[in-house]
């Protein structure tokens, strides 16, 4: 199996509960959109909160891994066999890949006008194929990374361009965000900073869409209540 990072020994443990709160952030968003789902009936909605329930899994298969990996190097004496860690690494590593690719990808899908489930398809058998049948799974992972991501940046920039409204501004910082640390993984395998990097950009990003969920659900919600009112 390649390198999939280097991660510095000064960040081992930091980046586990980075990942965690990525898991409580990713999870939360998915929420609050299948609940915005269900009040508006948009499936982009719909498709927005799937693929943050895919990417929250693949969270947790990234934690899990390290936190593995983080127990058993500080048992002592050290003892840990080159097939322990192949297929420790490589389970965590894949369910995390293919979970996220479906996240995105069913991301993607969801800035598309048209909803039609056999484009859906379409995309996520190519996507899923590419990665299965490539032989670096983890350059290829990045490079559909990429290219769905710049998707939905190219999708919230359009929008603000339109609409002029800051929470589609915001939106599209937050997935440019998202872009960047994928970028940023792409090089973790050559020097650490990139591996840190890439993970205070997820950071910010997932606050910002957080942020932003929570506060169209308040506006909702008021709006809500002033119908009633006006109905009353």
């Amino acid at each position: 199996m390649a390198i999939s990072y280097i991660v510095p020994t000064w960040f081992f443990g930091a980046d586990i509960a980075l990942e965690l709160i990525f898991l409580i952030i990713t999870l939360t968003v998915g929420i609050i959109s299948y609940k915005i789902y269900k009040i508006s009936k948009e499936k982009s909605m719909r498709s927005f909160s799937t693929s943050f329930f895919f990417i929250a899994a693949s969270y947790l298969a990234w934690m899990i891994i390290n936190m593995i990996a983080l127990s058993r190097f500080q048992k002592y004496p050290y003892i840990f066999s080159i097939q322990e860690i192949f297929l420790i690494g490589a389970i965590g590593i894949y369910a995390h890949i293919l979970l996220l690719t479906i996240g995105l990808i069913t991301l993607a899908y969801a800035t598309l006008p048209k909803k039609d489930s056999r484009v859906y398809y379409l995309l996520l058998g190519l996507g899923l194929s590419a990665i299965v049948a490539s032989t670096n799974k983890i350059i290829t992972f990045r490079v559909i990374s990429v290219f769905l991501l710049s998707i939905v940046v190219y999708h919230f920039f359009i929008q603000w361009r339109e609409h002029k409204n800051k929470n589609l501004f915001y939106s599209f910082i937050a997935f440019t965000l998202l872009l960047l640390s994928n970028l940023e993984f792409a090089f973790s395998t050559n020097y650490y900073q990139a591996y840190v990097i890439g993970h205070l950009f997820e950071f910010a990003a997932y606050s910002i869409i957080l942020r932003n969920l929570v506060k169209v659900t308040l506006m909702k919600k008021t709006y809500s209540n002033e119908q009633k009112k006006n109905k009353t």
